[in-house]
């Protein structure tokens, strides 16, 4: 007997909610750990449970190498990958609803591509905001893993 395929929806209750997020974190993990290894290739994972407790997961490249390795490629390339990226949801949203929209048209009529390039140039150091929030998710984890041990031993 095969197993029965669940439809994807935000579940309304909140200890179930808690519960898969914390089965599916595991899983998810272990997938990046292993594409990371089998692959080699730098992975940087950060998922916020459902209580808003952070979790960072980096392969064997820590997570400022990997985000200096996005710093690196150019805003052209950042803007061709978001169309080619733009156009598998396209695809994909063609196969679900059953019709086309065009992406490329939607995507000039509000910014024509070098305005694109210009705006990513012009957002402030990505590098920096991701280093300070890894900054201050590593501080939360310390405060509650020091809490946490400190309740263990009192």
């Amino acid at each position: 007997m095969g197993r029965v395929k669940r439809e994807i929806k935000k579940l309304e209750n909140s200890n179930g909610r808690q519960v898969t997020y914390m089965k599916r974190k595991q899983g998810i993990l272990k997938k990046a750990e292993d594409l990371s290894i089998l692959c080699d290739v730098p992975i940087v994972l950060i998922m916020f449970s459902p209580t808003g407790d952070p979790c960072l997961f980096s392969g064997k490249h820590s997570f400022e190498e990997v985000v200096d390795m996005l710093h690196q490629v150019p805003a052209e390339e950042r803007t061709k990958r978001m169309i080619q990226d733009l156009e598998t949801l396209k695809r994909a949203f063609e196969k679900v609803h059953g019709h086309d929209i065009d992406v490329q048209e939607s995507l000039h009529a509000r910014l024509s591509t070098s305005t694109v390039c210009n705006a990513i140039q012009d957002f402030p150091d990505p590098v920096k905001q991701l280093q300070d929030r890894h900054f201050g998710i590593q501080k939360r984890l310390r405060c509650t893993l020091e809490i946490s041990l400190l309740a263990f031993l009192y």
